[in-house]
């Protein structure tokens, strides 16, 4: 919306946002922005996963609806990363993160919820350590440009070129 129609309508979607998100919580449950357009949610005193989920997927439904500003109609989708304390962690720095990991996750698929899994953090590692890698192969030259010619297997023609950059 920031993009498209101005910051003013930009703040206008947040702000019902965070009150759609606030009409799915509990009295005792917290919603903070934490920047951009993610907002935190501590639940306190859940009974169970299913009971995150449960909220989670109300969440999901209420950001879903469209949102109608200056004689338009926005739609967005909400991406929810899910961690619980203590399985996931005991300081609210991991929870976070086991959080956001969740929550990218969950963007893959979009307008829906997941929870943390060990194996998500190994993932991110395995792409982490790729980033790391591909950079210094850039900074130590070791890439190489081939240009391949594309032919017309009709005429034998060429008529294109493709570039190929090889490790």
């Amino acid at each position: 919306a920031n993009d498209t129609m101005g910051h003013e309508v930009g703040d206008l979607l947040l702000k019902t946002a965070a009150a759609r998100i606030q009409e799915c919580l509990r009295t005792q449950d917290l919603v903070s922005r934490f920047g951009g357009d993610e907002f935190m949610i501590l639940l306190e005193n859940i009974d169970s996963p299913e009971m995150a989920a449960t909220l989670a997927e109300r969440m999901c439904k209420a950001i879903a609806k469209p949102f109608s500003f200056v004689g338009q109609e926005f739609y967005t989708s909400t991406s929810i990363g899910i961690s619980m304390y203590p399985i996931d962690g005991t300081d609210s720095g991991t929870l976070i993160r086991h959080a956001d990991l969740a929550m990218f996750r969950a963007k893959e698929r979009g307008n829906t919820f997941r929870f943390f899994e060990d194996s998500m953090a190994s993932t991110i590692s395995i792409k982490l350590r790729l980033e790391s890698d591909l950079r210094r192969a850039l900074e130590h030259n070791e890439f190489l440009l081939h240009y391949q010619p594309q032919v017309d297997l009709s005429t034998g023609k060429i008529v294109g070129m493709e570039a190929l950059v090889r490790w």
